[in-house]
């Protein structure tokens, strides 16, 4: 089995590397996703503390919170990128469903707050890999994407649509299969990975890139 501590160590490691990079991102709207990181990091330090600290290993209240707070913050900071107000307006549709959806889908479906919001994030799931795809799509068709490596937000992106691309399959299918330690180190090598774009988008990007 995983030790915990280790995606406290991945969220720590990108939040140091973002802070020593923060001059390039400094006053920009993109310099924001550090504290989503910083939030990632407070989220997992919690769920260590409270799962081997206190021998109670039910963390879901947790990390149910933290899907239901991040979600609707990455809405509202790829929101503040895309330029049409079509666009802009299907994102706030997204964010306002998703929080309906939530609130019904705890009333009524998965009513307990200690079980996995499973239908809540696979429904945010969706939204989010919209929404990254709207703004990868922009960017793709633009005169950015000449210096694309030096876009953060573009490295932010890639990272997280690797991930819950890869992790919500594996995620529904280890409800139904027994193969829980299979699915622990494919989670780890994702979160290896989302990460590694992170810093490297950290490293590579340059101010004049961001807005």
């Amino acid at each position: 089995m995983i030790p915990k501590y280790i995606y406290v160590l991945i969220y720590f490691i990108s939040v140091i590397i973002g802070i020593l990079n923060f001059k390039k991102i400094k006053g920009t709207k993109v310099s924001y996703f550090l504290y989503i990181l910083i939030l990632g990091l407070i989220t997992e330090s919690l769920g260590y503390y409270i799962g081997y600290y206190t021998q109670n290993r039910n963390t879901f209240p947790i990390y149910n919170t933290y899907y239901g707070i991040s979600f609707s913050i990455y809405f509202l900071f790829y929101k503040s990128f895309i330029k049409n107000k079509i666009k802009k307006k299907l994102i706030m549709f997204f964010l306002i469903s998703f929080l309906i959806f939530g609130i019904i889908n705890y009333t009524f479906i998965q009513t307990s707050f200690f079980n996995f919001q499973l239908n809540t994030f696979i429904y945010g799931f969706f939204c989010f890999i919209v929404i990254i795809n709207i703004y990868l799509f922009d960017i793709l068709n633009s005169d950015v994407i000449l210096n694309i490596k030096y876009v953060l937000l573009f490295w932010i992106s890639i990272g997280n649509l690797l991930f819950f691309i890869g992790w919500l399959p594996v995620f529904v299918l280890s409800k139904y299969l027994n193969y829980d330690g299979i699915w622990d180190y494919i989670t780890l090598t994702l979160n290896i990975i989302m990460h590694i774009c992170f810093i490297l988008g950290f490293l590579l990007t340059k101010k004049e890139y961001n807005i």
